[in-house]
């Protein structure tokens, strides 16, 4: 994948996790910059994604400092350009770098990284300020 459609994609992953979580604002004030963490996994053996899912459904979410959590897989538009070459989307969001500095140490993310890290191949993680507007 080239680097502009990696920012394509992550840019549009961006815009619907700030519309899904309410921090895009309809007119109203500056809304805080939250942080945006978003990882393709792609497994060795994708017939795994279901567990891999499940897991990242129940141990993630319940890590108190993510804001919004979801996860996906990829959605075939039928569009030249959009890339589906990974079998799972997280989509996490922090109020700052303390919460996603607490996250990365949380027992359950660490729990979900060493069961999950040696089927994985290698992961593409994208992190962004958002600033909503």
């Amino acid at each position: 994948m080239t680097g502009t459609l990696h920012r394509t994609l992550a840019a549009a992953l961006i815009a619907a996790v700030l519309v899904s979580t309410g921090c895009a604002s309809l007119g109203g004030g500056a809304q805080p910059a939250p942080l945006l963490h978003l990882v393709f996994l792609t497994l060795k053996d994708p017939a795994a994604v279901d567990a891999l899912q499940a897991d990242c459904d129940e141990l993630l979410v319940a890590i108190p400092s993510v804001l919004s959590y979801a996860s996906g897989r990829p959605f075939d538009a039928g569009r030249d350009g959009v890339e589906d070459d990974y079998d799972l989307l997280l989509a996490l969001r922090f109020a700052d770098r303390q919460g996603y500095d607490d996250y990365l140490v949380h027992p359950r993310h660490v729990e979900l990284v060493r069961r999950w890290k040696p089927a994985l191949n290698p992961l593409r993680i994208h992190d962004a300020w958002a600033q909503a507007r």
